[in-house]
């Protein structure tokens, strides 16, 4: 137990997933590697699927549209280690990714149990200033 610590450095490594050939419609994201994922996308994108994640556990998942021919996410299955749809979504509505090319949208997961993964929408279309 840790008690009034305080962190001098801290930062995450983001880590790059590919969609795999073959594997198309599906990503998974291994959180006994890291928890910030960052992802072009080659294909849409209907399965996430979480390896090793355990209640308490959240993940940052940044996406970047293919440059020239948009893809989009649908989010049918949110799972983890293969199992079954446990997805919950702000007022039950899954969210639209933005399908332009380059755009980049940020999600966030939280597992709450292992039955229950909140997906948050972190943002949208984001664009230099």
């Amino acid at each position: 137990v840790l008690d009034n610590a305080a962190l001098q450095s801290y930062k995450e490594t983001i880590l790059i997933e590919s969609q795999s050939i073959g594997d198309t419609n599906f990503i998974e994201l291994d959180m006994d590697a890291g928890n910030v994922f960052y992802t072009v996308l080659t294909e849409q994108v209907d399965t996430i699927s979480f390896a090793n994640m355990v209640p308490g556990q959240s993940a940052t998942w940044i996406v970047k549209n293919h440059a020239s021919s948009p893809k989009s996410i649908t989010f049918t299955t949110v799972q983890i280690d293969l199992g079954s749809d446990i997805g919950y979504f702000q007022g039950g509505i899954k969210p639209n990714n933005t399908e332009a090319n380059n755009a980049l949208d940020i999600y966030t997961f939280f597992c709450y149990s292992t039955s229950i993964i909140y997906v948050m929408v972190s943002g949208m279309n984001f664009t230099a200033a």
